[in-house]
């Protein structure tokens, strides 16, 4: 039905609708007792998850299911999975949804950022290294498996554009990133301009009469 889903043990959590061609967060956490689904940070729909996460005598697959043989492949493309060993909450899945990881932060059991560029080994960047293989109609991008996806960098207070504390994740965004200025903060631009990707803009930009260059789509809600 053209919605985004999440499923286990038997039950399964809705979503909203998909947007074709653009780029959606979702998280599933086990609470010991429930899953919560949440997408792009926002909880969706909550299932009953008693019992084991993943049954240790399988494969754990991502992109297809095993009920009878491989099949139902997802008909899209993956930027990043990771795995963390704690329940995290709705603050703590926006505090990083748009950042990239490095693979050394605190719980986080496993990430796999699809980025290697060649060949069908999934490099983990945690500290466990669980190497994942690709199979199956593995074709993201049009050529290979592999994809290349442009960094989001999104405000997390009230600064000015070049700085890397106004950014979630103290990362100033470059000329290939998209970037999100969230409602209720203001970002103050350099007098020479900004170049960026695509660009979300919910609150401020100041002074609006500089200029920004945008390479891809640009949304404007406010400011």
């Amino acid at each position: 039905d053209n919605t985004w889903k999440f499923a286990c043990l038997g039950n399964t959590a809705g979503g909203p609708s998909i947007v074709d061609g653009a780029w959606t967060h979702l998280a599933a956490v086990h609470t010991g007792t429930n899953f919560n689904f949440y997408v792009n940070g926002i909880l969706v729909s909550t299932i009953d998850g008693s019992g084991y996460l993943v049954n240790p005598a399988d494969h754990f697959l991502l992109g297809c299911d095993n009920l009878s043989g491989l099949q139902h492949w997802f008909n899209g493309a993956i930027a990043s999975v990771r795995f963390w060993n704690v329940a995290r909450s709705a603050s703590d899945i926006q505090s990083n949804m748009y950042t990239t990881l490095t693979g050394s932060e605190s719980n986080l059991v496993a990430l796999w950022k699809f980025d290697q560029g060649i060949g069908t080994t999934a490099t983990d960047a945690g500290s466990n290294h669980y190497v994942g293989t690709l199979t199956g109609p593995f074709n993201f991008d049009g050529s290979d498996g592999w994809i290349t996806t442009a960094l989001v960098i999104k405000s997390t207070t009230n600064g000015a554009w070049a700085s890397s504390s106004t950014w979630v994740g103290s990362v100033a965004p470059t000329s290939t990133d998209n970037v999100i200025i969230a409602a209720g903060h203001t970002v103050g631009l350099p007098s020479a301009g900004v170049t960026c990707n695509n660009l979300d803009v919910s609150g401020t930009l100041n002074p609006n009469s500089y200029l920004v260059t945008i390479t891809g789509s640009v949304n404007v809600e406010n400011g």
